[in-house]
């Protein structure tokens, strides 16, 4: 079962999409085939890190709270199961999410000749290679853990 978006939350993000230059986190992953097909000359692309780094992640950032709204949407797209808490997946059904989501944006760009690149959060010169990928002046780039990366 894929759950989608209500529409009328497709259209508030969808009408913002074109004043903006960057959307990230949520809602994001779960736009992203409207704002491919809406957007389809557009550069996308995808930081990730390692699946059991982004679980652990996950569950430190929600502490066992419920999720928001915008966080279901996002964990029930990606898991395929309405939960209220994120400590009610278990980190092989979040694995299994986040590796399907990785492969459906993949998917569906490639099957539409959109481009998308995937690149390492924990790269050394993630700053450096997004924006080579977007053809903008090098800039350094955040960490998660709020420290510039080096702009090597």
């Amino acid at each position: 079962m894929i759950i989608r978006p209500p529409i009328y939350l497709l259209q508030l993000y969808m009408r913002d999409f074109g004043a903006n230059q960057v959307y990230c986190d949520i809602p994001a992953p779960t736009l992203f085939r409207e704002a491919m097909d809406a957007y389809p000359s557009a550069k996308f692309l995808i930081v990730a890190r390692p699946t059991d780094a982004w679980i652990k992640s996950v569950r430190k950032h929600t502490r066992g709270r419920s999720l928001t709204y915008l966080e279901r949407l996002m964990y029930w797209s990606i898991c395929r199961k309405k939960n209220s808490k994120l400590s009610d997946y278990s980190d092989e059904e979040l694995h299994d999410g986040y590796m399907r989501h990785r492969h459906d944006v993949e998917t569906y760009a490639a099957d539409r000749n959109i481009k998308v690149k995937l690149f390492d959060l924990g790269s050394e010169s993630l700053g450096p290679e997004i924006s080579e990928y977007l053809g903008l002046e090098h800039r350094s780039f955040l960490d998660i853990d709020g420290t510039r990366t080096s702009s090597k």
